[in-house]
């Protein structure tokens, strides 16, 4: 059984921006939850600066973005994404209200799926979605983040900004001891009202309560529910071999290359989901199926960018990817070259013999072969002639799985399997 507690904090109405403002006020708040679960202020100093105006004042000011008009000033849940990232690199200082920069710097904030401040959106007043399964791009962040939690058996911090229905935003921190034991603290500037807090605490509790099959199951589902952005480019690339399909090989050049920066940046995020949850370690089924998708689009931009900065940032992806998704294939080239090496070494052989052997001499030199190629089977060595012949077989199976890859791949973009 959790443990949850409301936490009194400043009311939005009596500050800076009034109604647009509650997301400025969950930054501020999730930003001092966090650094009071890590010793940075102390619980004076917490309990004070959750409702000292003067402090909420200067991040407001320091901070506020407008969006079309100055009556809508609220955060947007990338721009608290970039919020959060830009207070870990130093950019503000509120030092003259108890929080400097150097505190702020002291936090995990980057977003790359280990934060320790994650940013989610919920909609509460539609069909009800699963915690990070909104099908937004930011939900690799939630979902790999909150899988790290809930793989974590010891001593545990984290803070989640929650976005309600597009209007609203929430603050829930939790804490976890050394025996898996974890106390929530929850809060919200409108009129510090309790409304949503067992709504959203249970959200995120039914994933930290996953089992390890049930987590790599999650995982799986918010990355497949956060794959729209991608499916255009996956879509244009052949799911077999990773090529645009024939006579439309400049317009699929020429739309990798106009979304380049963008794009990179979404495969580097998926990337970082699958390094941070293991899939490249020990990929099951699925994963690798994802992993191949992911390795075609970044191996096809690679190939045809014509940014150095964007080459040098995909090269290592895509040599990651590679080793996973070709392990065989390489591998096949190699015994290749050894069995074609093999049979170049046999012919010389032959060439070398002269006229005039005696037939017992030729007869021997054959007995000696088969009695070799015996031996190469029995020890599960390749025949001298098994090349050609390996080559073809493999050729077959790769054509199969190929085929079979495209069944499955023309199925689940229809909606036939899930």
């Amino acid at each position: 059984m959790t443990k949850q507690t409301q936490l009194i904090v400043m009311d939005q109405t009596t500050g800076a921006g009034g109604t647009q403002s509650c997301g400025y006020h969950t930054l501020k708040n999730s930003l001092l939850a966090l650094m009071h679960m890590q010793g940075i202020i102390n619980e004076q100093q917490f309990e004070t600066l959750r409702k000292d105006k003067p402090l909420f004042d200067a991040i407001y000011k320091d901070t506020v973005q407008y969006h079309g008009n100055t009556n809508n000033t609220d955060v947007s849940l990338p721009t608290f994404m970039d919020l959060l990232a830009r207070m870990k690199k130093g950019d503000f200082d509120f030092s003259a209200h108890g929080v400097s920069k150097e505190d702020l710097k002291k936090l995990n904030l980057t977003p790359d799926g280990t934060q320790n401040i994650t940013v989610a959106n919920y909609r509460l007043d539609m069909i009800v979605s699963g915690h990070g399964l909104a099908g937004m791009e930011e939900d690799l962040l939630v979902a790999a983040a909150t899988v790290k939690l809930a793989r974590t058996k010891g001593v545990a911090h984290h803070v989640f900004a929650l976005g309600i229905n597009d209007e609203h935003w929430v603050t829930a921190a939790v804490s976890q001891d050394a025996h898996g034991e974890r106390t929530w603290q929850f809060m919200d500037s409108w009129h510090n009202q309790t409304l949503y807090q067992k709504t959203v605490i249970g959200k995120i509790e039914a994933i930290l309560n996953k089992n390890e099959q049930e987590l790599n199951d999650y995982l799986l589902q918010a990355y497949e529910n956060s794959h729209s952005n991608l499916n255009p480019y996956a879509n244009s690339l052949n799911p077999v071999n990773g090529l645009p399909l024939e006579g439309e090989e400049n317009e699929v050049q020429q739309q990798f290359n106009q979304d380049a920066p963008r794009l990179a940046t979404w495969l580097e995020r998926r990337f970082n989901f699958m390094q941070t949850n293991g899939w490249l370690d020990a990929p099951g089924e699925q994963e690798k199926v994802w992993i191949t998708h992911l390795y075609h689009m970044a191996n096809f931009l690679n190939a045809h960018t014509l940014d150095n900065a964007l080459e040098n940032q995909l090269q290592p992806i895509c040599a990651r990817l590679k080793s996973i998704v070709s392990p065989a294939q390489e591998e096949d080239e190699t015994q290749t070259k050894v069995q074609d090496e093999t049979i170049d070494e046999t012919a010389e052989q032959k060439q070398e013999l002269k006229p005039g052997h005696k037939q017992d001499e030729t007869d021997e030199n054959l007995k000696e072969q088969q009695r070799a190629a015996m031996h190469a089977v029995s020890e599960g060595q390749p025949k001298p002639t098994e090349g050609i012949i390996a080559r073809f077989v493999k050729g077959i199976k790769f054509l199969w799985e190929g085929i079979k890859s495209a069944i499955e791949h023309v199925a689940r973009t229809i909606g036939l399997v899930q």
